[in-house]
């Protein structure tokens, strides 16, 4: 019963240690910085014909991600960056305390 436990256990850590997350590569060409975008992240996004959108993303394949039920090629987006909820709600927040 002992063996059994464990053999679970050490099977349990290797299966989280070898999986693998779908991550956006963002490089700022002039900075030389790397940003990382994990998928079902919240992101805000502006397209280059001005189109904006912001939600969840999830990576459809190397050239298209898909916000909100949206599919976005990666050269169609001009501008993207992190949109964490906290921030989200104390933005919103905040403005409708002044209005």
């Amino acid at each position: 019963m002992k063996t059994l436990v464990l053999i679970l256990l050490f099977v349990l850590i290797c299966q989280n240690s070898l999986c693998q997350e779908k991550v956006l590569s963002i490089v700022n060409q002039t900075l030389n910085k790397e940003v990382l975008l994990k998928e079902h992240r919240r992101v805000k996004l502006v397209t280059k014909l001005g189109e904006k959108l912001e939600g969840k993303f999830s990576i459809l394949n190397s050239n298209t991600i898909e916000v909100n039920g949206t599919i976005i090629g990666l050269n169609e987006i001009s501008i993207i960056r992190k949109n964490p909820l906290a921030l989200t709600i104390l933005v919103k927040a905040n403005f409708s305390t002044w209005v």
